[in-house]
C-alpha cells in the first residue's frame, strides 16, 4: 500500500477491458497502517480478500511491530480494521508465532471475536525475513499452544488455521502431492516480468514475456517435481504424503538445494499432525454418532 495508485489502477485497468477481462480474486496483504475510508470503500466494491497482519492485542503487537521511531502499531491497525469492517470487507488476519505472543493467542482471538473476524492464519514457517522473531519453545510448546487455539477458536465461532493445519487436512484429500500450491500449480510475477515458482524461492525460471519457456525451462521441471517420493532423506516418514518436504524456499535457504527437505520443522509437522488427527477426527466420529 505504500504504491496504492498502482494498485488501485491496475483494478481499474483489468475491469475496462469488459467481456474480455480474466477470472480474478484479489487479494492485499497489508498491515493496515494506511488504510482509510476510500482505500476501504474501494477494497469493498471489487471484492478483495484482506490479509491483515496482527501479532497479538495491545503491548503484545506493540513489542513486535514498531515504526521506525520505536512506537507500537496497534492502535493504527485496531482503528483499519474498524474502517475495513464498516465497509463490510472480508478480513482475515495473519500472526506469527514468537515467544512474545506464543501464550497470547487466546487474547488476540477474544479480539478478533469482538471485531467480528471469523478466521485467524497463524504462520509457523520461519521465513528467512522472519528470522529476528525469536521462536525458542519446543516443538511440544508449539504445539500445545496451536492445539488450544484451534480448540478456543471453535468455542469462539473462529476459525484458527494456517498451514501446519493444512497437512491434517490432506490426510482426507488427493491432490497434487506437494507441500503447497506454489510447487507447480502457481507462479510469482515481479515488476519487471521475471518469473519464479513462489516468491519464497530466489530461483527465476523466466519471464512473463515468454510463458512457453518459463514452462520448459529445466528450472521450472526441476522444482515442480519436488512432490512426494522424490525426496530421498523423506522416504519412510510417517507424514510424507502430507509434508514433501516441507516449504521448498525455506530448504533451499537452508541448504541450497531444493531436494531437501525443511528439517527446521519436521518434529513440529509431525507431532502436529498426530495431535490434529486424534483431535479432528475424533470430534467428527462423534458428530457422526450424535446424528445417527
Amino acid at each position: 500500500m505504500l504504491n496504492w495508485n498502482l494498485i488501485k489502477n491496475l483494478v481499474l485497468y483489468v475491469d475496462s477491458l469488459g467481456v474480455t477481462k480474466p477470472k480474478i480474486n484479489y487479494i492485499l496483504c497489508t498491515n493496515g497502517v494506511s488504510m482509510n475510508d476510500s482505500i476501504a470503500k474501494f477494497l469493498k466494491e471489487y471484492n478483495f480478500s484482506i490479509s491483515i497482519s496482527l501479532d497479538g492485542v495491545g503491548e503484545t503487537q506493540d513489542k513486535l511491530r514498531k515504526r521506525i521511531t520505536g512506537e507500537g502499531t496497534f492502535k493504527e491497525i485496531d482503528r483499519s480494521i474498524d474502517i475495513l469492517s464498516e465497509y463490510e470487507n472480508k478480513i482475515v488476519v495473519n500472526a506469527v508465532p514468537t515467544d512474545a505472543n506464543l501464550y497470547h493467542l487466546r487474547e488476540l482471538i477474544d479480539y478478533l471475536y469482538e471485531k467480528g473476524i471469523e478466521q485467524l492464519n497463524i504462520n509457523t514457517l520461519r521465513y528467512a525475513s522472519l528470522m529476528n522473531y525469536r521462536q525458542t519453545a519446543s516443538a511440544k510448546e508449539k504445539v500445545e499452544q496451536l492445539i488450544d487455539a484451534r480448540k478456543y477458536g471453535k468455542e469462539k465461532g473462529i476459525v484458527v488455521g494456517g498451514k501446519w493445519f493444512r497437512l491434517y487436512k490432506k490426510t482426507n484429500e488427493v491432490e497434487y502431492p506437494s507441500y503447497c500450491k506454489r510447487m507447480g500449480e502457481m507462479l510469482s510475477v515481479e515488476p519487471s516480468g521475471d518469473t519464479y515458482i513462489c516468491s519464497g524461492l530466489p530461483i527465476k525460471v523466466g519471464n512473463v514475456e515468454d510463458m512457453n519457456a518459463v514452462f520448459k525451462s529445466d528450472e521450472y521441471r526441476k522444482i515442480a517435481l519436488r512432490v512426494m517420493g522424490n525426496i530421498s532423506l523423506c522416504y519412510g516418514c510417517e507424514i510424507e504424503g502430507m509434508c514433501a518436504g516441507g516449504c521448498t524456499g525455506n530448504a533451499y535457504i537452508a541448504s541450497g538445494n531444493v531436494y531437501n527437505p525443511d528439517l527446521t520443522e519436521c518434529e513440529f509437522r509431525k507431532e502436529i499432525t498426530r495431535r490434529l488427527i486424534l483431535m479432528e477426527d475424533w470430534e467428527k466420529a462423534k458428530n457422526e454418532c450424535i446424528q445417527i
